[in-house]
């Protein structure tokens, strides 16, 4: 079980979160775009992207779930009575999706190669490794060997 309180805590350690309030509401951004939400006391709306909730609703279904009104958005219900581990992994992953839509304006990859308009990599380090791809329409991160 997640508390409100512990779901703020877990929400604002993610780099670059930022907790504000909008009709009494806690809800939490990464540079602007909008991460989770407080629904009431005992729910969370998290950002997800429609495969992550998909998995997640399927994994956990007495914690996630997507009533009518979200079901063409990118978000998923969190009821905080749920597993613990599991919330704290959505809340990870709307900050990872939020990310990657809006970069960083510190990270400048050093190395860009493209082959055309929808075929490009990117290569640098923000204290670790970092590379990401253009296929087309956004960049996404890819998994590298930190040394």
């Amino acid at each position: 079980m997640v508390v409100i309180e512990e779901a703020d805590r877990l929400a604002t350690e993610l780099r670059g979160v930022r907790r504000s309030q909008s009709q009494g509401r806690l809800q939490w951004r990464y540079q602007g775009r909008l991460a989770a939400r407080q629904l009431d006391e005992e729910h969370l709306v998290i950002r997800a992207d429609f495969d992550y909730r998909d998995e997640i609703v399927r994994m956990f279904p007495a914690t996630f779930s997507v009533p009518a009104r979200f079901t063409k958005h990118m978000m998923v219900v969190a009821d905080l009575a749920g597993v613990d581990g599991a919330i704290e992994d959505a809340l990870a992953a709307a900050w990872r999706l939020q990310r990657r839509a809006q970069p960083e304006p510190y990270v400048h990859p050093p190395g860009l190669s493209c082959t055309g308009p929808d075929a490009c990599v990117a290569v640098g380090t923000d204290g670790r490794t970092l590379a990401e791809i253009w296929p087309g329409a956004h960049w996404q991160i890819t998994p590298t060997p930190n040394p």
